[in-house]
């Protein structure tokens, strides 16, 4: 199972699960209430230390930062539509919004790799990642377009 939770991610629920405990076991909660949330802690505590949350998996959710195959050939490409890609997008990347994706794959084909997918949250990236991967071009799924704006100026 791959690793979806980042450093910050992890922490900041072992200092929940603390304060969960603290308050717990001091009685200040009690009851369900506190039943409930010393299980939660326990979750959150469980999960920080595999590095794994399963909630995470189904959408794909990962919060490690991360690792773009950048380099001065790699193309970045935006599956949001052209009114949320004209509402704000990364510089220099290509808009080909996802439901235009499989009519535009030689298009697509003769972009420079490894192509980097984004659109507002992941989601439609991952579907678009998919798609692309399996037509054997060279992508990754950058996540959001934000975070990969962040990725590249860091």
């Amino acid at each position: 199972m791959r690793f979806n939770m980042g450093s910050f991610d992890r922490l900041f629920r072992l200092v929940v699960a603390a304060i969960i405990a603290y308050l717990f076991f001091t009685g200040q909660i009690s009851g369900v209430t506190g039943t409930v949330l010393i299980v939660l802690a326990g979750i959150f505590a469980a999960t920080s230390f595999v590095g794994v949350c399963p909630l995470y998996l189904p959408f794909g959710i990962s919060t490690i930062k991360k690792k773009l195959p950048m380099n001065k050939n790699s193309t970045i490409v935006d599956v949001r539509t052209r009114d949320e890609y004209q509402s704000g997008h990364v510089a220099n990347s290509i808009n080909i919004p996802l439901q235009e994706l499989s009519a535009r794959l030689n298009e697509v084909k003769n972009l420079p790799q490894p192509l980097v997918l984004c659109c507002a949250s992941g989601v439609r990236s991952a579907r678009a990642t998919t798609l692309l991967k399996n037509a054997g071009l060279e992508c990754q799924n950058g996540g959001s377009w934000m975070e990969v704006n962040t990725a590249l100026q860091n």
